[in-house]
């Protein structure tokens, strides 16, 4: 950057010495050499221009205007006014900044004019004075180094710490503290209940003070963040291989507070990793288990976040590959501290304290410098490779996921095990039994006597004996069924001349079904022709439909699966900060906005005080339609299958490895258009306020996907531009519906 210029300002000849003296100090000191460029008129070289143009154009150019004032009042032009006034008028009109340092001297030993000119500058300005030339150079130095902090050239407070020049409390969304308020109070205690005003609980929080707000203020509770700090933001992206090359699967940036952005991040690592299914022992709901814990995602990207460099350009990134996760931020170690250090008992350092303090109140990090510790623990404890910690120009965290050679496969080539199930004991006449996973059951079925649950399940009215039962992803069983093998199929020893062909993912195709011509579906089904009036039909996730069934459990159209989680982890009523425990969401406005609203919208759940909404003893609970479909969801669970073989993996993971391509935002816009719109009609009916947002999670992406289309193709910008559903967006809308 260029230097900025100071205006050294005095009567030269009582302030000869000193004048000089400040010259070469300023050029000469380590820190104000660096930044600035004292300006002497007498060691300016000769031309031919009038001397009070020469000055007072150099004042023009100047940052700073320092004066020294004494004695003297230095000679007088037409007007009785000296070079010097000359000078610190022409300053004050041009509003640069006015330094003034006045010599310790009594005020009858001043010229009156000088005495005049001082007072004149105290109504302006404050005054230092000095008695030497040694104290004239600290006072000088202190006051540029101010200059300098303040203009925040330079900081001796860390980054969250500063104050912002620009931002207001009118800046800061009260929803999100108040959300905030609740969390802490509830996790750590916090002194407030939400009832205070923003101003009080900020500058408990230290983050503002004499009506100005600092850095982490903003990140962490301000409406619009990224309108102050762009470079506040985490870059999400998913790789098909080991290597950062195209093609990529997913890319995502995601913008919001310090909370939303550890929240998003943290769900877009989630979705993309395996989960492991365990059996139902000993309650209702299936246990599971991601490939990597839970708790080493949210510690990795919380560190990330909270502990990064914000005066770097860079941004947060996190990068899933087939075998690892990559976390980058740029940020550093604290000083004389290594990568192998992170791996020790250490102490909590943290680089923006007033960011760490509240991530620390709302449960998101500790204070005792455990969380490096606790990653390597649980990825070692998981069975994984220990983590490595790398600091080069950014700091990096590699965390290993569960490769198909490190994990065993657990299945039987007679009996198939509780992960997939089909037990079969001297079954003679159809007598199948599908184990708790999978899920049809038929005991000498005769007459189709069949049971169809929500999402699986094959329904047959004359069935006699070829009558083969399908599971989720698992699973055909045949009439004389003697040495079953291979995975999870069925081999027939009856069967003459037909050879069993094992399909993709399950299934078993027999030549004693003379004409079942059986047609394995996207996902799981077979179609017998054998079930001469039962038209089965394939769902479009899993399962099979049949017409014959006439009051098959009631469907409830449920999209969302925050708010499917939410109605499934209720049995009673329970209050906001229960349910955000259960569902393990550790922000607010994350779960207002995407669990709790939603499910209230489709009256899934209501208020135990629905006349005092903000009610702080305030409860939810189940209404009948959310009864309806969680009893419904239960019966699907119950019968609904475990995975075999996804991809490369084994069978005890099902990959979650699928690209979202049509999003709830889409699902949302697409629903809500039955005509031409314009871009603010389509924000006004999603209730969006942010342009960025709905351009970037619902527009662009439903243009993309060629789901809706412009009225005026050849002019995108156009102030009459509008949207509409193409045939592709009309036949998802009505699929949707």
């Amino acid at each position: 950057m260029a230097k900025m210029k100071i205006f050294i300002s005095s009567v030269q000849a009582e302030f000869t010495a000193e004048r000089k003296m400040l010259h070469e100090y300023i050029c000469a000191d380590p820190l104000l050499g660096k930044f600035f460029e004292p300006f002497l008129f007498e060691l300016l070289a000769a031309a031919d221009h009038r001397v009070d143009e020469v000055y007072l154009k150099e004042v023009e150019k100047s940052d700073i205007y320092l004066g020294l004032l004494g004695r003297q009042y230095g000679f007088e032009n037409a007007d009785g006014i000296s070079p010097t006034e000359r000078e610190y008028d022409h300053a004050a009109l041009h509003h640069k900044t006015k330094l003034i340092f006045v010599a310790a001297h009594k005020a009858e030993e001043r010229h009156p004019k000088e005495q005049l000119f001082v007072k004149k500058t105290q109504k302006a300005v404050i005054h230092k004075k000095f008695g030497t030339k040694d104290e004239l150079k600290a006072d000088v130095y202190a006051s540029l180094v101010r200059y300098l902090e303040e203009k925040e050239i330079i900081r001796t407070a860390p980054f969250d710490a500063a104050f912002h020049n620009s931002a207001s409390l009118a800046d800061i969304d009260h929803d999100k503290l108040r959300s905030f308020i609740e969390q802490a109070h509830s996790k750590r205690g916090f002194p407030f209940s939400g009832a205070e005003s923003a101003e009080k609980v900020l500058t408990h929080l230290n983050l503002f003070q004499n009506g100005r707000l600092t850095n982490a203020a903003i990140l962490l509770f301000g409406a619009a963040p990224q309108r102050f700090f762009i470079n506040s933001e985490v870059r999400c992206a998913s790789f098909i291989g080991t290597m950062v090359e195209k093609p990529i699967s997913s890319y995502k940036v995601f913008k919001g507070t310090v909370f939303e952005l550890a929240e998003q991040a943290f769900e877009f690592v989630l979705n993309k990793l395996d989960y492991r299914i365990e059996t139902r022992s000993e309650q209702i709901q299936i246990p599971g288990e991601y490939e990597i814990p839970k708790e080493v995602i949210t510690e990795a990207i919380v560190n990330a976040i909270a502990h990064r460099d914000y005066f770097s350009n860079a941004s947060v990134q996190v990068m899933l590959f087939k075998d690892r996760v990559e976390i980058w931020n740029p940020g550093a170690l604290p000083m004389g501290w290594t990568a192998e250090k992170l791996k020790q008992l250490h102490t909590s350092v943290p680089a923006n304290p007033l960011l760490a303090e509240p991530l620390y109140l709302a449960g998101y990090i500790e204070r005792l410098g455990t969380g490096t510790l606790d990653i390597v623990a649980k990825c070692l404890s998981h069975g994984l490779k220990e983590p490595e910690f790398i600091q080069t120009e950014d700091f990096k965290v590699k965390i290993y996921r569960r490769t198909f050679g490190e994990v065993s496969i657990k299945y039987a080539t007679t009996t198939v095990s509780d992960q997939v199930g089909v037990k079969s004991d001297q079954v003679r006449r159809g007598n199948d039994q599908v184990s708790d996973q999978v899920g049809v059951k038929s005991d000498q079925v005769r007459r189709g006597n069949d049971q169809v649950s929500d999402q699986v399940g094959v329904k047959s009215d004359q069935v006699r004996r070829e009558n083969g039962q399908v599971g989720d992803q698992v699973g055909v069983k045949s009439d004389q069924v003697r040495r079953g093998s291979d995975q999870v199929g069925v081999k027939n020893d009856q069967v003459r001349r037909g050879s069993d062909q094992v399909s993709d993912q399950v299934g078993v195709k027999s030549d004693q079904v003379r004409r079942g011509s059986d047609q394995v579906s996207d996902q799981v089904g077979v179609k017998s022709d054998q079930v001469r009036r039962g038209n089965d039909q394939v769902s479009d996730q899993v399962g099979v439909k049949s017409d014959q069934v006439r009051r098959g459990s009631d469907q409830v159209g449920v999209k969302n699966d925050q708010v499917k989680a939410l109605i499934a982890s209720m049995s009673r009523e329970y209050s906001r900060q229960e349910l955000m425990n259960l569902l393990e969401v550790k922000h607010g406005a994350t779960f207002r906005n995407n669990y709790l609203k939603p499910a209230l919208k489709e009256a899934l759940i209501e208020t135990t005080q629905p006349d005092s909404p903000n009610s702080p003893t305030q409860k939810y609970r189940l209404t009948p339609k959310g009864k309806v479909w969680q009893e419904a969801e239960q019966i699907a669970n119950q019968t609904s299958p475990l995975i075999n073989y996804v991809s490369d993996y084994p069978i005890e993971y099902v990959s979650n490895r699928v690209i979202d391509r049509i999003t709830d935002q889409v699902k949302a816009l697409i629903i809500s258009m039955d005509r031409e719109h314009s871009r603010q009609q389509l924000m006004h009916f999603l209730k969006l306020k942010h342009g960025a947002t709905f351009r970037n999670n619902y527009l662009n992406p439903a243009l993309k996907e060629a789901l809706i289309e412009m009225t005026q193709p050849d002019s995108p910008n156009s102030p009459t531009q509008k949207y509409r559903l193409t045939p592709k967006g009309k036949a998802w809308k009505e699929k949707l519906k």
